[in-house]
C-alpha cells in the first residue's frame, strides 16, 4: 500500500520536474488550475485528515506514487 508520505514526496517531485528542475520556482507555480497544485509543497493542505481516507484524498486527485 502507497503511504501518503510517499504520494507526496512524488507530488513535490513531479512539481520540480515540470518546474524546469528548480525547486525554488514551484512556489511560485501559476497553474492553479493544475490537480496538484494544492500539493506542490509537499504538504497536505488539509492535514486534519488522517489515514486511509487522506490517502485516498491524494490518489482521487490524480497522483499515485510512483514505488
Amino acid at each position: 500500500m502507497t503511504t501518503k508520505k510517499a504520494i507526496l514526496k512524488n507530488i513535490r517531485a513531479n512539481c520540480i520536474e515540470c518546474m524546469g528542475g528548480q525547486a525554488q520556482e514551484v512556489q511560485n507555480c501559476s497553474s492553479p488550475a493544475c490537480r496538484l497544485f494544492p500539493y506542490r509543497m509537499g504538504r497536505d493542505p488539509a492535514p486534519s485528515r488522517k489515514g486511509e481516507a487522506a490517502r485516498k484524498r491524494l490518489v482521487e486527485a490524480g497522483f499515485k506514487a510512483k514505488i
